[in-house]
């Protein structure tokens, strides 16, 4: 597990700040929906109260040695070269030329970027052929490189007034599987596991929110306080079903990702916290 933790100033009691998860993008699939994604980049980078987290799984890494290899699903994008006019699939570069596809994204928003978690496809290359793509990333970013999960804290401060502290609790995970309400479970499980505000986990291609209330006695006196905690599965950027390709989705018969992401909005100066898809 990986800890950081940042310092966002504001200057007034109104400022509204979003916390935006970014995962399961799949550069290199016939599948991902690029345009989409990079919609979502220009958005980060038009709002000043943006901030950003990449959930793992930015390209799909998948190699002709690997069982889920299927050439029929590559983005020709990232493996067509022409030479001498002839035109021909060339696999030797594919993962970089994906890795160079993300690194140009999210340079636009590193500076809004509080870390970069690794997903399983990223941990497959690093596992098979020693080269950590995530590590590579948050090195030419200058962001933190957030591992599997992390625990990541911000400071909210305003000059005159007091800090308030949110903390997150991030991981890939391993969380998937057909039913939502597996998923959900899972998710809520893990609420009751680790002490945080804000609890985001990615791999299952879905979206949902859910709140839970936890109740206990103040510090000073007996009487009853409430902390709100929130959580979700961040969505993705790979279409399950496409017209003319067949994807993962389609053969395991699992149900049609949704697409995009969820937000969670955080006004510092009232503690007042919030998800939504």
């Amino acid at each position: 597990m990986e800890l950081c933790q940042h310092r966002i100033n504001y200057k007034s009691r109104a400022d509204r700040f979003h916390i935006i998860p970014i995962g399961d993008i799949h550069i290199g699939s016939l599948n991902c929906d690029k345009d989409k994604f990079q919609r979502q980049v220009n958005y980060i980078a038009s709002k000043d109260n943006a901030r950003w987290i990449g959930m793992g799984d930015y390209a799909d890494c998948i190699i002709f040695s690997d069982k889920r290899f299927d050439p029929r699903n590559i983005d020709t994008e990232f493996a067509l070269e022409t030479k001498k006019t002839i035109k021909y699939l060339n696999l030797d570069e594919t993962i970089d030329k994906q890795y160079q596809y993300i690194l140009k994204a999210f340079d636009k928003i590193k500076d809004k970027c509080l870390g970069v978690l690794t997903g399983n496809h990223e941990e497959k290359i690093r596992l098979s052929y020693n080269r950590d793509i995530t590590r590579d990333l948050a090195r030419q970013l200058h962001v933190p490189y957030l591992g599997f999960c992390s625990l990541v804290r911000l400071t909210f401060a305003r000059q005159g007034s007091s800090v308030q502290t949110f903390d997150i609790y991030a991981t890939h995970s391993n969380i998937a599987g057909r039913s939502s309400g597996g998923k959900i479970n899972r998710l809520e499980s893990i609420m009751g596991y680790f002490d945080a505000d804000i609890y985001l986990i990615a791999h299952g291609h879905k979206k949902f929110t859910t709140s839970i209330s936890q109740l206990s006695l103040q510090q000073n006196g007996l009487k009853m306080k409430t902390k709100k905690k929130v959580g979700g599965m961040t969505g993705s950027f790979l279409k399950g079903y496409t017209a003319d390709t067949m994807g993962y989705a389609e053969r395991g018969g699992y149900m049609p990702a949704d697409l995009g992401v969820i937000n969670v909005s955080i006004v510092p100066s009232s503690n007042d916290l919030h998800i939504s898809q």
